[in-house]
C-alpha cells in the first residue's frame, strides 16, 4: 500500500460525518469518532513505516468505536502484508459495504482489485446440521455457535467434530478448495450400549480340551495292555514251536485268538492318541477364537420400522 492511501484515508475521515449523508456515521456520536480517529491516525503512522502489526493493532482499537470503512480498508492492507488472507478478506468486504461513497473511486477500484485476489486465497466451508438437534460442531477446534453455519477459511484441509451426549462423536477431514466452497452434511449415528461377550460359553473350548486330554491319557493304559499282549503271544508262540512248528500247525492257530486280541488293542490304542490330539488341537482353536469381543447393540427406529443393530469388533 502506498502513502497516498493512508493520505486518502485520513482526509476521508476528517470531512464531516453526519449521518444523512454518511450511513457509516448512524449511531456514531462525535466522541467514539474522535476517538476512532485519533487511532486511526497513530496507526497511520505506523502504516507509512511498514510496521504493519502495530498499524493494526491500533486500527482495530479504532474499529472499536467507529466501524468505518476507511478504518477497516487498512486493516486488510495489513493483514494482507501479514499474509493473514482470511481475515483481510472480512475487513476487505466490510470496508468496500457502502460502495466508493467513503473511499472515493481509486482507493474503491482498488480494492475491488484486492477482494478478487484475496478470493482465490480463502475458502468457504458449509456446515448443514440435518440429524440431530442441537449437535455441537468445531471446526479446527472452534465451536459454531448456529448449525448451519458457513465459515471463511484457508484453502486446505480442516477438521470437522460433531458431538452429542447419546451419539457417536464424528470426525471428518475435509479439503476446502482455493475461491470455491466446501459442504458437509453432518449426520450423526446413535451411540450403541457396548457389552462384552464371546462366541460361545466358557466351558464348550475347554470341555473339549478336557475330552482330548482324557483319550489321550486314556492312550496309555492301552498302550502298555497291547505291549503286553504282543509280548505274551511271542512267548507263547516261542514255548509252541521251540521244536519247530509247519505254517498250517493247529497248534499256531490256537494262538490266532492271542494275536487278534492284541490287533485290536493296538487300533484302539492308535485312535485314541489321534482323538485326543485333535480334541486338544481343536479345543485350543475354540479357545483363541472364543477370546472376549465388544458387540454393540444400536436401536433403530423410524415411521414404518423399529429394531436394532447388533456390531461386533475383535
Amino acid at each position: 500500500m502506498s502513502l497516498r492511501v493512508a493520505f486518502v484515508a485520513i482526509v476521508l475521515l476528517c470531512g464531516t460525518t453526519s449521518a444523512d449523508d454518511k450511513p457509516w456515521a448512524v449511531g456514531v456520536s462525535q466522541a467514539q469518532q474522535d476517538q476512532a480517529l485519533a487511532k486511526f491516525k497513530e496507526g497511520n503512522e505506523s502504516f507509512i513505516k511498514d510496521e504493519w502489526r502495530k498499524a493494526l493493532d491500533l486500527y482495530l482499537e479504532a474499529l472499536k468505536s467507529w466501524d468505518h470503512p476507511n478504518i477497516r480498508y487498512n486493516a486488510a492492507i495489513c493483514l494482507i502484508k501479514l499474509d493473514r488472507m482470511v481475515e483481510a478478506y472480512e475487513h476487505m468486504q466490510a470496508a468496500m459495504r457502502f460502495g466508493d461513497a467513503p473511499l472515493g473511486k481509486d482507493l474503491h477500484k482498488q480494492g475491488e482489485t484486492y477482494l478478487q485476489v484475496l478470493k482465490s486465497s480463502t475458502a468457504y466451508v458449509e456446515i448443514i446440521c440435518k440429524q440431530p438437534a442441537g449437535v455441537q460442531v468445531t471446526l479446527d477446534g472452534q465451536r459454531l455457535d448456529k448449525c448451519p453455519d458457513t465459515r471463511l477459511v484457508a484453502p486446505g484441509r480442516h477438521q470437522i467434530v460433531s458431538e452429542k451426549p447419546g451419539y457417536r462423536t464424528e470426525r471428518k477431514e475435509i479439503t476446502a478448495p482455493a475461491g470455491g466452497k466446501e459442504t458437509v452434511v453432518i449426520v450423526m449415528q446413535v451411540e450403541g450400549t457396548r457389552r462384552l461377550t464371546r462366541r460361545w460359553g466358557r466351558w464348550l473350548p475347554w470341555t473339549v480340551v478336557g475330552l482330548g486330554t482324557a483319550l489321550s491319557a486314556a492312550a496309555v493304559p492301552l498302550f502298555i495292555t497291547t505291549r503286553n499282549k504282543f509280548d505274551q503271544y511271542e512267548t507263547d508262540l516261542a514255548n509252541t514251536c521251540s521244536t519247530g512248528c509247519s505254517p498250517n500247525d493247529a497248534r499256531i492257530q490256537a494262538l490266532d485268538g492271542d494275536l487278534s486280541s492284541a490287533k485290536t488293542y493296538r487300533a484302539m490304542t492308535i485312535s485314541s492318541i489321534a482323538l485326543g490330539a485333535t480334541g486338544i488341537g481343536v479345543g485350543i482353536a475354540l479357545i483363541v477364537m472364543n477370546q472376549p469381543r465388544y458387540a454393540t447393540v444400536t436401536p433403530m427406529a423410524g415411521s414404518d420400522r423399529a429394531g436394532v443393530v447388533l456390531t461386533t469388533a475383535w
